[in-house]
């Protein structure tokens, strides 16, 4: 069964978990990007680096959530993090979309260009 069985990745690959070092019990500033069904898709401020926020409660696509992680994982390609929201703000500045306003595009031409 060709292509059935997914290569194993390399050893020597680093992990995204390594690269971001998110310590816990120290402040993070996230950039809500996407809400799902079962977390956030968030970015961290800065570095833009993809992490998966749970649970959720009231926030918006757009806004910065400060937040006080207590547990940070990886599972396959997906950085998790878990923890109490401390602070929240709208800020565009901070979220670089001033300069993507500029360009001309759109909060969802953003959104579909993180995706792809």
């Amino acid at each position: 069964m060709p292509g059935y069985f997914k290569k194993p990745e390399e050893k020597n690959q680093p992990r995204l978990i390594d690269q971001l070092h998110l310590p816990t019990g120290e402040p993070v500033d996230l950039a809500v990007w996407a809400l799902r069904s079962r977390g956030i898709r968030c970015r961290v401020i800065p570095g833009q680096a993809p992490v998966t926020f749970r649970p959720f409660r009231d926030e918006v696509e757009g806004e910065i959530i400060t937040v006080l992680p207590d547990r940070v994982w990886q599972y396959q390609r997906t950085v998790y993090m878990t923890g109490e929201v401390i602070g929240r703000r709208m800020e565009a500045s901070r979220l670089g979309l001033l300069a993507a306003l500029a360009e001309g595009k759109s909060w969802y031409q953003l959104q579909a260009e993180d995706h792809t």
